[in-house]
């Protein structure tokens, strides 16, 4: 991000930002979605800078990327209505599902003949006929269910996970029908479900943003960041050297301290961790 506040770090698939209040990340995720959405900058925003967001020297902008953020207030019973706007009926329109291509087909040629008139008067008629068959209409004429384990369950009989991963996958079949870029963020509870289904998301054009102040258990310490009154990138050796280990006050080889910042993202406590984290 280039801008007033400048904000570099690398992301492979993901990059998962500890901190403790959990909220300096927000500001920084509104402006990715600002940008994605191609939403208008306001007066105040133009005071204080507008920033810009690259993605390996490329400017992302709203005809690029699309932007997605993750909660669990998430309104899955629009979805499973197939709500105008709503991620499953995007999914649906762009699928060119064959099977629903052939019913629009069959319909059309069936009732591209009916034409019917209704006699009112000697002068007067109605003429029927049926418009041409628009295959989104048909889309949300599907009915919809939702079944946990085989059985049918509502909004009710999910847990916290399965809502966060149930928008999680469904983006993920929605970024298979383009070949933008597609920027997911989260505020919130990082459980090792979620972490996994992240790590199992197989379409490299997505880009997942997680702030979280849950303690877990970190998989590859290169997709971290954590706060010094600023980002630090954990796979940025040489400034995660300069920001923090030369400020402890105990000689930490750099593998050292990458275990230390581990151990304190875990939630373990000790003299050595303590000293790290009255320098965050």
């Amino acid at each position: 991000m280039k801008g007033n506040n400048e904000l570099s770090f690398s992301i492979d698939k993901k990059k998962i930002f500890f901190e403790k209040n959990g909220t300096k990340m927000f500001s920084v995720f509104q402006k990715i979605h600002q940008i994605c959405s191609n939403s208008d900058f306001s007066e105040f925003s133009l005071r204080e800078g507008v920033e810009s967001i690259y993605l390996n020297e490329q400017k992302i902008n709203s005809r690029n990327t699309l932007s997605f953020i993750l909660n669990p207030y998430f309104n899955i019973e629009n979805e499973i209505k197939l709500g105008a706007k709503t991620l499953l009926l995007k999914y649906l329109e762009n699928s060119e599902d064959e099977e629903m291509l052939n019913i629009s087909d069959v319909l059309t040629k069936e009732t591209s003949n009916y034409n019917k008139n209704i006699i009112l008067s000697e002068e007067l008629k109605l003429n029927l006929s049926f418009n041409e068959i628009d295959i989104l209409e048909l889309y949300k004429m599907l009915k919809c269910k939702m079944k946990k384990m085989g059985l049918e369950c509502n909004i009710y009989d999910l847990e916290y996970d399965d809502l966060i991963i149930f928008q999680l996958n469904l983006i993920e079949k929605l970024s298979l029908t383009t070949d933008k870029n597609i920027f997911i963020t989260y505020i919130g509870s990082l459980t090792p479900k979620i972490i996994n289904a992240i790590n199992f998301l197989e379409n490299e054009n997505i880009k997942v943003f997680v702030s979280t102040e849950t303690n877990h258990t970190p998989s590859d310490m290169k997709d971290y960041c954590i706060y010094n009154n600023k980002i630090i990138d954990v796979y940025d050796e040489y400034n995660l050297n300069y920001e923090i280990g030369m400020n402890l006050p105990f000689h930490c080889e750099i593998e050292e301290l990458k275990k230390l910042i581990s151990q304190y993202i875990i939630g373990d406590s000790n003299d050595r961790i303590m000293s790290l984290e009255k320098n965050l």
